[in-house]
């Protein structure tokens, strides 16, 4: 089955205190952050990042993704500030079972 919605153009979501976004390059600190630290990827089944080039590396799988219509990851933000707090989305999107982790 084909799929009926496309990710692109992206679009950013909105909550009185947040704003979901796209990935960019300028989160790599934050990721390598968040994807380097054992306890926040305790419930995580992957290896634990080493440096800000498997950061850079993550975001970009990220964006691919999108750009192929396989999955859809916003990263969070408090309004009024750019700095990542986490990442949410759908990945391992299986269009014919209209399901996805």
């Amino acid at each position: 089955m084909k799929p009926t919605i496309s990710f692109l153009p992206f679009k950013n979501l909105e909550s009185e205190r947040l704003l979901l976004r796209q990935l960019s390059i300028d989160d790599a600190q934050e990721v390598f952050e968040l994807r380097s630290n054992p306890e926040t990827m305790k419930y995580i089944p992957r290896p634990l990042l080493t440096n800000l080039d498997e950061a850079l590396a993550h975001i970009k799988k990220i964006n691919d993704a999108i750009d192929a219509n396989e999955g859809i990851n916003w990263a969070i933000t408090l309004k009024g500030s750019n700095k990542l707090l986490g990442i949410a989305g759908h990945y391992r999107i299986q269009w014919e079972h209209f399901r996805s982790e």
